[in-house]
């Protein structure tokens, strides 16, 4: 599985409040040792967001990150339609990434 770098770090921001700690662990690790190389057509080689890992991770592992993603989605989810739409789809986009 390959994420960029702008997913990883907003997932292990999510996971942290989740505390989940041994994923932050395993995503920091691929952070610090599974980066793809940029082509030579790359323009922007030094901007970490343009930067993409590939990911060691487990089904079940994707699966708890998916998880704990939809868990803190739900909590913009407001009755009679009065949620915060805005953290509900960024939530709902980083979940797609991972799905």
């Amino acid at each position: 599985m390959t994420i960029d770098y702008v997913t990883l770090t907003n997932t292990i921001k999510a996971l942290s409040e989740a505390g989940k700690v041994k994923l932050i662990d395993k995503l920091l690790d691929n952070l610090a040792h599974n980066e793809i190389p940029k082509s030579e057509k790359q323009q922007k080689k030094k901007n970490n967001a343009t930067n993409k890992y590939a990911v060691d991770l487990n089904d079940a592992e994707v699966d708890e990150i998916i998880e704990v993603l939809q868990e803190i989605q739900l909590q913009f989810v407001g009755e009679d339609g009065d949620g915060n739409d805005q953290e509900y789809y960024y939530y709902l986009e980083l979940i797609d990434r991972w799905v």
